[in-house]
């Protein structure tokens, strides 16, 4: 498989994701795609229990920018959550990661994104020198 497409970490869900894990890995920001990462295809709202990591994982002091094609849902969940947000976001463009760095000031060192499509957000991550975290997606 192409280098790029390959994650340089998976799990099976986003709650398999701990924040020692994320402490040792030294990730402090988390581009997190939204659609079928936290919100299941067609779904309104997010699963209490992938609402409850995210929450939990703020309060632990880990940054969050909420990325999406669409607007929607995004606009809604990430003023709930009083997070950032990009829309539309190309998870196919290594430079739309770079925008949302600059934009935000975040170092690619610490950041990673977290997504379940490698073709999209993991390969942009990976081209774009962030570290990427590649998930089962939300059913």
């Amino acid at each position: 498989m192409l280098k790029f497409l390959t994650p340089d970490h998976q799990f099976d869900s986003i709650t398999d994701i701990h924040r020692r894990w994320l402490k040792k890995k030294e990730i402090h920001f988390i581009l997190l795609d939204l659609d079928r990462t936290l919100l299941a295809f067609r779904y309104k709202r997010v699963l209490p229990k992938l609402s409850a990591w995210l929450e939990r994982k703020h309060n632990q002091g880990f940054r969050f920018v909420l990325l999406s094609n669409g607007w929607s849902r995004l606009e809604r969940l990430a003023a709930e959550w009083d997070i950032p947000c990009f829309t539309p976001f190309s998870k196919l463009l290594p430079s739309s990661c770079r925008v949302v760095m600059r934009t935000l000031h975040l170092d690619p060192q610490y950041t990673a994104v977290i997504s379940d499509r490698t073709w999209g957000s993991i390969a942009a991550a990976n081209l774009a020198g962030i570290r990427s975290i590649r998930i089962k997606g939300v059913r």
